[in-house]
């Protein structure tokens, strides 16, 4: 199969650059006093339902915040809806004084692109980035294919017919699963769904033939179980957690996709704060990221 390049490879590859950003300090600011900071509780804002893959990183990042200080709370705050847009207008819309932070994913960009919403990915100062993890797709354990060379020979005799399932309209989802059909030269059907858990569900009761997670910390439990089989990684190495699954680059697809996770406050917020805010995320999220960076 040849290498091609789409819109969606653009677009996903531009959503990886803000990434990198998020390893830096914020700049000038007119926000809170950070000689007093934090002088209350600290509200994580996930965009997100509860019990998710972010949720749950949220809450892994959250049970480390005592090596900062001992006397606040930092309590995480679901809102969800318009995929991640309402909880996202809510943190760039809070007080920059360093008490709301938010969970911030490649959508803090699509979702300004595609939708009317009151704020951009420049309404947000940068924290840290988290982690970031290739894209992977699964098929139902029932699926009739049990690998990519079967998945892309039972596409082409069944044009159309093959669903796949991801996050939302436009996420970076999404962008994998129409940009894996122009690259192969297959036609699938890419199914959104109101975020990876129920596309991911949907899939694993054979309503769908698959989908494409946002990463193996999203698909792991399923994986584990059996109730879906990875069958490519879009990346040109392979996954230490998947040694037995090719990627994109060994079946001569140019479609490297990547989710990436990490924390901001809203514009405007002291940098002086920032960094008390990344004083101990930095040295435990280094150790504990599933991925290497996404090259650039």
């Amino acid at each position: 199969m040849k290498k091609t390049h789409s819109r969606t490879t653009l677009i996903t590859g531009l959503l990886a650059l803000p990434a990198l950003a998020l390893t830096a300090c914020g700049g000038q600011a007119d926000g809170g006093d950070a000689e007093s900071f934090p002088d209350e509780t600290i509200t994580f804002i996930t965009a997100f339902a509860a019990g998710g893959a972010n949720d749950s990183l949220a809450r892994m990042l959250a049970e480390h915040t005592e090596t900062v200080a001992e006397d606040y709370d930092f309590v995480i705050e679901n809102i969800d809806g318009s995929s991640g847009s309402v909880g996202q207008a809510e943190g760039a819309q809070a007080d920059p004084d360093g008490h709301t932070l938010l969970l911030v994913t490649p959508s803090i960009i699509t979702n300004p692109m595609f939708n009317n919403v009151p704020y951009t990915h420049e309404s947000f100062e940068p924290v840290i980035l988290i982690n970031s993890e290739p894209h992977v797709l699964l098929v139902n354990a029932d699926a009739p294919f049990d690998d990519f060379a079967s998945f892309v020979e039972h596409a082409e005799e069944n044009p159309g017919r093959v669903s796949i399932g991801v996050s939302g309209a436009e996420t970076t989802t999404a962008f994998t699963s129409r940009d894996l059909a122009t690259a192969a030269g297959i036609e699938t059907t890419t199914v959104p769904h109101d975020g990876m858990a129920d596309a991911l569900l949907q899939a694993q009761g054979g309503h769908i033939d698959g989908a494409v997670a946002g990463g193996l910390t999203e698909a792991q439990s399923a994986i584990d179980e059996g109730s879906l089989k990875p069958i490519l990684v879009f990346d040109d190495e392979r996954l230490e957690g998947l040694p037995d699954v090719p990627t994109a680059s060994e079946e001569g697809l140019d479609t490297m996709h990547s989710s990436w996770r990490g924390v901001a406050a809203p514009e405007g917020t002291d940098p002086e704060i920032i960094e008390l805010c990344t004083m101990s995320s930095r040295r435990r999220w280094r150790r504990r990221a599933t991925r290497r960076p996404h090259r650039t």
